[in-house]
């Protein structure tokens, strides 16, 4: 009598069996039973083992799927898998697919090859809002419906177009919307089967792997706010948001905010924020409470400084001033005939002495012919002052001043000296 051996059950054999007995159960005695569909697998099978038959002497031998029912086998089918419409996590879009695709139509008129730009601009920003965290790069593509009698012009159209739609590009039509790097200049064209001539561009939005050519873009916000008088033991809370997103005005590939720290007149404040592998397209946040020393500085001046992942590294910086003491109080006399404002003098930048790859960055500015300066040391290359720059006049004062009595308009005139 031939011996069938079953060297292991699988699981889903057991549980179609049980799903069986729980179906008969639930029918009514009175109705006749209804074969059940099979189950849909909505999903790719993973994987699939075979089975073998066993002969007299216990060897594998022949191994296939099906088996004659009187033929010793040995079954292993466990791996034998198909997804049952389980959600499943979306990973995070990485490199080289293509993500999205957008179809600009009047982008040419019927027969013609003139580039209508302002439909082709609305599609790109209507694309790069899918762009979150990494860059886009996007390639057009012309599609032209094409005509095959002998007489038609459209057979000449997807060239004239490819080569209008790339001769506007390199011209730097798309200077205003599109980064260099984020767009292919070589357009494509392609016929498509009848229809009328929409005058059509595909655009394709992939995202692509490039180096982090960008410092980490800051967002810095205080309480109180900046500008406000402090004096000395008073608090500041300082938060710093630092990112590498696309969407937050990172252009290049993110390789993530690697340190967050706060200067207060140039002394680092604690604590600091550093993560030695960050994720590229997280957002990193710090918050630091700073209190005035006393005697309190004249102007308390603290500085954010956001490090990227990259290698070499990219600084970004933005500061925010407090004054104290006298330069609260900037009275505007009633009687003032010469007023002013805080205006930017000269900005210029030298080699640090002594040194060809330091640079010194000397923003100098004045009110009312008082002249000041601020001076920050940074790495040589192109560009490197000017976030310095930017930062320092965006925080000039805003405010009127009286030109017969600054920098004194607020303090009280000295006593006369008692006379001899």
């Amino acid at each position: 009598m031939g011996l069938r051996r079953t060297l292991l059950i699988p699981v889903v054999l057991s549980l179609a069996v049980a799903a069986t007995f729980l179906g008969a159960a639930a029918s009514s005695p009175f109705q006749t039973p209804q074969p059940k569909p099979p189950v849909e697998a909505r999903g790719p099978i993973i994987a699939m083992d075979i089975a073998s038959s066993i002969d007299a002497k216990g060897q594998i031998v022949n191994p296939t799927f099906t088996f004659p029912p009187n033929e010793p086998e040995v079954a292993d089918i466990i791996t034998a898998k198909a997804v049952f419409n389980t959600p499943q996590p979306t990973p995070t879009p990485q490199i080289g697919p293509v993500t999205a695709i957008i179809t600009a139509k009047g982008v040419f008129e019927a027969d013609l090859n003139e580039v209508n730009p302002k439909p082709l601009i609305a599609a790109i920003n209507q694309l790069k809002a899918t762009a979150k965290c990494r860059p886009p790069r996007i390639t057009f593509t012309v599609e032209v419906p094409i005509d095959l009698s002998p007489t038609s012009i459209s057979l000449e159209l997807p060239g004239a177009r490819k080569e209008a739609l790339e001769q506007y590009i390199r011209s730097g039509g798309l200077n205003a919307v599109l980064e260099p790097e984020q767009y292919k200049p070589d357009v494509r064209a392609e016929n498509s089967s009848g229809g009328p001539d929409l005058g059509m561009v595909d655009l394709s939005f992939e995202q692509f792997n490039d180096q982090d050519r960008d410092p980490p873009q800051i967002k810095l916000t205080s309480k109180p706010d900046a500008g406000t008088c402090v004096d000395a033991d008073d608090q500041i809370q300082v938060t710093i948001r630092a990112s590498e997103r696309y969407e937050d005005g990172h252009k290049s590939w993110p390789s993530g905010v690697q340190m967050i720290q706060l200067k207060a007149n140039g002394v680092e404040v604690e604590p600091t924020g550093f993560w030695r592998t960050p994720q590229p397209c997280e957002r990193q946040t710090l918050t630091v409470t700073y209190k005035v020393p006393s005697p309190a500085p004249s102007v308390v001046h603290l500085e954010a400084i956001v490090d990227d992942a990259a290698n070499p590294t990219h600084e970004n910086s933005k500061s925010l001033d407090f004054p104290t003491g006298t330069q609260c109080k900037n009275v505007m006399p009633k009687n003032c005939k010469y007023k002013g404002y805080a205006g930017v003098d000269m900005l210029d930048a030298a080699l640090v002495p002594g040194s060809s790859s330091m640079v010194s960055c000397n923003f100098r500015w004045s009110v009312c012919g008082n002249p000041y300066i601020k001076t920050k040391v940074v790495k040589n290359g192109s560009g490197q002052c000017k976030s310095f720059f930017d930062s320092e006049r965006a925080a000039l004062p805003k405010d009127q001043y009286c030109c017969d009595c600054y920098p004194k308009c607020g303090e009280p005139k000295p006593k006369p000296k008692p006379r001899r």
